[in-house]
């Protein structure tokens, strides 16, 4: 609970800084304005690419997000959003081959960054939103369980990148001044480094920011 709270003081004092630049930086005209989003993850690992990109993984596990929102106006139909948060994040990792079913469970507490040059939406009543860009992620906190058959073993995964980063599309629509939105987390960073196979982190997320 102390790291959780470290976390998300670290989040608000992010959120304090960035709500400072947006009175200095934004033009009288081109008001930012400041949301809250919650958001819940599907995660998995997607091996060799053999996933396309909105397959999601059987093996994914669930997670979660909170962090403000700071959303800049460009023009009347395109802006710029910059979003800090925690994440709490779960991943497994499973192999099953001739009768051996061996199972890795990894429990993270990650401090992200989600970052759109790009966020085209229309002046309709529901406002449909496309975001394009990128993120950062550093595993501060991780633990892991390994199962063979069921069976737990001491063997701790320690390495893997604790730093994550890669692009982000997302879609959605303003429901009055909410933002629900779907989007797609693609690492260009492998997770397991140095393994004989490709091994990239995947999410599906569902953004609530209100």
């Amino acid at each position: 609970m102390k790291l959780l709270f470290k976390i998300l003081v670290l989040v608000f004092l992010s959120g304090n800084a960035f709500s400072q630049m947006d009175s200095t930086i934004v033009a009288p005209k081109k008001k930012s304005n400041t949301k809250w989003r919650v958001a819940v993850h599907a995660n998995y690992i997607n091996f060799n690419n053999s996933l396309g990109y909105f397959d999601i993984d059987s093996e994914y596990k669930l997670g979660f997000s909170t962090g403000p929102v700071f959303h800049i106006p460009i023009s009347p139909y395109n802006s710029m959003r910059i979003e800090p948060y925690y994440l709490f994040q779960q991943i497994q990792n499973r192999y099953v081959a001739d009768n051996v079913d061996v199972k890795t469970a990894f429990t993270n507490h990650v401090a992200g960054m989600d970052f759109f040059p790009v966020v085209l939406k229309t002046k309709s009543k529901f406002k449909p939103t496309l975001s394009l860009g990128g993120y950062a992620q550093y595993h501060i906190h991780s633990k892991s369980q390994t199962e063979i058959n069921g069976t737990e073993i001491a063997y701790p995964f320690d390495e893997f990148n604790h730093f994550q980063a890669g692009w982000i599309v997302g879609a959605g629509v303003y429901l009055n001044r909410t933002l629900l939105e779907l989007r797609l987390y693609n690492a260009l960073v492998e997770f397991y480094p140095n393994a004989v196979s490709s091994n990239t982190l995947r999410s599906m997320s569902f953004i609530i920011a209100f």
